[in-house]
């Protein structure tokens, strides 16, 4: 099975699927991040829990999958990681001044290889953005650690807090490892003279208030820029696109007309 993240989210937290999946031996997750924890949820779903959720990344640009978590290594490829790239595939990590970061720190991914476009047809504004050296800049903020890329966020959706750099995807992974959130999305608002992190949730509001959740959320051992400064928006559905990515403008152009119920 090949699918996106909010089906398998789906599936982790639905209580109507129970072993509707006991014969599955094998299942990936593409287009858009999943977090670590909702690896783990949907796994445990999955082939009576022993069959892995592995993860794949790449782009149109990639003509589909430039990394892959190999079947063989599924099990011992740590949970939130897109694998190892592609035979004759290369890649790197820069930083915003175009040096080669550390193993460990997070930079652009740029790549290379026979899977890549060449070029935009008739666009070469595009290609002289897109293209140096030889090498794609893909736009997509990774990590590599033991041999393992992790993808952190796009570029263009960091939030910028007073010079600290948050991805909404590690804020909407911690999110949704709450048991009474269906569905999460973060972008930047203004606040404080700076971006601030506001999260938009799918749950029961009788239940679960955004007083609740930011309070809950400071509580989850990330550094303390990146709490949910800007507030909550409950919502009955996060807006995505047909592969599963959340359509941050949508959400974007909401903020510019709402009040948040709570904030830190």
């Amino acid at each position: 099975m090949f699918t996106v993240p909010p089906i398998y989210l789906l599936i982790a937290n639905s209580p109507s699927v129970k072993d509707h999946f006991d014969t599955w031996d094998d299942a990936v997750s593409g287009a858009a991040p999943m977090g670590q924890d909702l690896q783990r949820a949907a796994s445990r779903k999955l082939g009576k829990g022993v069959s892995p959720l592995r993860q794949t990344w790449g782009l149109s640009e990639t003509t589909g999958s430039i990394t892959v978590v190999p079947t063989e290594l599924a099990h011992i490829v740590p949970a939130g990681s897109v694998g190892s790239l592609i035979p004759s595939c290369y890649a790197r990590l820069v930083d915003d001044n175009e040096k080669d970061v550390e193993p460990g720190e997070p930079g652009e991914i740029w790549v290379k290889g026979p899977v890549v476009t060449k070029g935009y047809w008739k666009n070469e504004r595009a290609n002289a953005d897109a293209f140096i050296d030889g090498w794609f800049r893909t736009g997509d903020i990774a990590i590599f650690k033991d041999g393992f890329f992790f993808i952190v966020d796009r570029k263009k959706e960091l939030i910028k807090y007073k010079g600290n750099q948050v991805a909404p995807a590690e804020l909407e992974a911690v999110l949704l490892s709450h048991p009474m959130i269906l569905d999460a999305a973060v972008i930047g608002v203004p606040g404080e003279g700076t971006e601030v992190p506001r999260a938009y949730v799918v749950t029961n509001q009788k239940e679960l208030s955004g007083k609740e959740i930011v309070e809950w959320f400071s509580k989850q051992g990330l550094s303390k820029f990146k709490n949910l400064r800007g507030g909550v928006v409950f919502l009955n559905a996060i807006p995505k696109s047909p592969a599963g990515k959340i359509l941050r403008k949508n959400l974007r152009d909401l903020a510019k007309k709402e009040t948040p119920t709570a904030k830190i």
